[in-house]
């Protein structure tokens, strides 16, 4: 008997590469695939000198499931459809800075590109300053 494995290369594409936000504003991630693939997806978050953590998967077509308490957040939120997998994020804060990925799984784990989230403190903290004119 012969066996053949055949492994499917498919690489989720994440639309944003870099980016930078300010605290309480949304972010958007989105990571395609190929619509006939029934594979398991996943969005992980690495921050710097941690380990990584598991946000949300989803098993073939089944509904996402969070992880590490990510949906008690009340912050983190999953959208999947047949060729898509959506992590949003709203009122980020400092903390949310991380290096996001979204992950398949079809006979091997396969990361897309990653995502540098940068979160500053509020937009206005940098916009508000004051001018002291000294005689």
């Amino acid at each position: 008997y012969i066996y053949i494995y055949i492994y499917i290369y498919i690489v989720c594409h994440v639309l944003s590469v870099n980016v930078m936000y300010y605290s309480g504003e949304s972010v958007n991630f989105t990571c395609f695939f190929p619509k006939e693939s029934r594979s398991t997806v996943a969005w992980v978050k690495q921050r710097a000198g941690e380990k990584t953590l598991l946000i949300a998967s989803s098993y073939q077509a089944l509904p996402a499931v969070f992880e590490n308490y990510f949906d008690k957040h009340n912050r983190f939120f999953v959208e999947k459809d047949d060729s898509r997998f959506n992590l949003s994020i709203t009122n980020v804060k400092e903390s949310d800075t991380a290096t996001y990925y979204c992950v398949k799984y079809i006979y091997q784990f396969t990361f897309g590109e990653s995502t540098d989230l940068i979160v500053k403190g509020k937009q206005n903290d940098y916009l508000n300053f004051t001018v002291v004119h000294v005689l």
